[in-house]
């Protein structure tokens, strides 16, 4: 609980610095994935966190080494899979 509280403030602040400087705050999260379920657990509770903080997908699809993933390329799954996630300030 207190990492999701420190976590929590980082992003406020984040937020607060963004606001005046720039139109969109865009963040790479980790979209790591597991074969059976499709999605990493460990990731879940922070994609749902930046979500009710009102970033949404950037809509271009993952990115591998912050690249975007082109149609039926090969990448590997590993913490340069990411998602980017845009909030409009």
């Amino acid at each position: 609980m207190c990492g999701e509280t420190h976590y929590s403030a980082f992003l406020d602040m984040l937020d607060a610095l963004a606001v005046g400087n720039m139109k969109t705050l865009d963040l790479l999260v980790p979209h790591k994935t597991e074969p059976i379920t499709n999605i990493f657990p460990a990731y879940g509770p922070a994609r749902r966190s930046y979500i009710k903080r009102g970033y949404i997908p950037d809509g271009k699809g993952v990115y591998y080494k912050e690249k975007v993933c082109e149609t039926d390329v090969v990448c590997r799954n590993d913490d340069e899979l990411t998602l980017c996630l845009a909030k409009e300030l």
